[in-house]
């Protein structure tokens, strides 16, 4: 998908010079394909890739359409641009020799073909479309991964000059969520797991239909067979297994981290040893309002439903900052204490979806708790 960082780079340099007009006026029966791609080793390649490329007379090598294309030297730039809902990515055309041997050769990622059997007159439709998009004024779009990204715009056309044989499938509910699909992407790396679990909030734990699910590569693919019985061609086949993972994970370590929490509060409470119970308190302050910042920071800074709806917000807060000083943290300690019994309740009722919330409620509840005992019963502030 767009986040195969390297490859997408490559071919957004080695863009076509030949005019975007001029491709409009190719053959009068162009061949046109979808060409797929499958996961690579880099975790941001593991939602794979996909390209329409066409073969006429200007071109008969085929040239390639990349809805992928973004400024990747920059990562964490445009990785946060993604979070935020900003990110502008723009359709590159490359060679289709050269853009097959990036992903098989240098990537080592498996690639398939699959040549469109539409009438001549719906494939001059969309090649029409695909130059249109490449024009300078039309290229840019703003990045979403799941309903704006570079599969879901072939999808679009797709669809379009077929006469909606792809979308006819949006009654049919899948069995997977966005959130199982999304952690099933990111399975190798269990440090993207965990920040997915505590970051991406209820909207991803609705239920799909395939026509949404084809923001996925591999599922696009799927559909097309679907729709027009070409089974897709191999093309190249990766050489090396790639890096396992279970989706899991990430709750794993967030439960982690409600332990954590949970034994800091107990060193925080207890009497034996003054320094170690300051040393708990500083740690555990300094973790509950740091994770408080991201998760509120995140909610705020993004315009993405799926950030911004997110229950762990009631879990961590920035105001746990408060816990800090003797003359407030009794008070404040009891207020949190109830919020998050409260959370637990909806949580287990069904209310709150996200498994996440439970798991982290009960380990800050269990911190907060020794806060809220009587004022002499808990160590001086340092």
């Amino acid at each position: 998908m767009a986040l195969a960082r390297r490859s997408l780079t490559v071919l957004g340099l080695a863009a076509l010079a030949v005019p975007a007009a001029a491709r409009a006026q190719s053959d009068a029966d162009p061949e046109v394909s979808l060409v797929t791609m499958g996961p690579g080793e880099d975790v941001f390649s593991r939602f794979g890739h996909a390209t329409l490329c066409v073969r006429d007379s200007l071109t008969p090598q085929g040239r390639c359409y990349n809805y992928g294309t973004a400024y990747f030297t920059t990562f964490p730039g445009l990785l946060w641009s993604v979070l935020r809902g900003t990110a502008r990515f723009w359709v590159s055309v490359a060679d289709e020799p050269q853009m097959i041997a990036q992903y098989a050769r240098v990537e080592d990622r498996t690639v398939w073909r699959q040549v469109l059997p539409y009438p001549a007159s719906a494939r001059r439709r969309l090649v029409a479309r695909l130059a249109l998009d490449a024009l300078p004024e039309h290229r840019f779009y703003v990045y979403h991964h799941y309903r704006d990204n570079c599969t879901t715009r072939l999808r679009d056309h797709l669809d379009v000059v077929s006469e909606g044989s792809l979308s006819a499938v949006r009654s049919q509910v899948t069995a997977r969520t966005w959130r199982e699909r999304t952690l099933e992407g990111l399975a190798s790396d269990v440090r993207l797991l965990a920040l997915a679990e505590l970051l991406l909030g209820r909207p991803l734990d609705a239920p799909m239909n395939r026509w949404e699910e084809m923001f996925l590569p591999a599922v696009l693919r799927e559909e097309v067979q679907r729709a027009t019985g070409v089974a897709p061609v191999v093309v190249s086949t990766r050489a090396h297994p790639l890096p396992n993972g279970e989706p899991g994970r990430g709750l794993g370590a967030l439960g982690g981290l409600s332990a954590a929490l949970a034994v800091l509060g107990l060193g925080a409470g207890q009497r034996r040893s003054r320094a170690f119970a300051l040393a708990c308190r500083a740690l555990l302050v300094t973790s509950l309002t740091a994770l408080g910042v991201v998760v509120w920071g995140m909610a705020a800074a993004s315009t993405l439903p799926e950030l911004q709806s997110n229950a762990v917000v009631l879990v961590f807060a920035p105001t746990d900052l408060a816990l800090a000083w003797s003359s407030t943290w009794a008070r404040y300690a009891r207020v949190r204490l109830v919020g998050l019994v409260l959370v637990l309740a909806a949580w287990m009722v069904g209310s709150l979806t996200q498994v996440a919330v439970g798991l982290l409620a009960v380990g800050v509840l269990l911190a907060i708790g020794a806060f809220a005992q009587p004022k002499e019963s808990i160590p001086p502030s340092w």
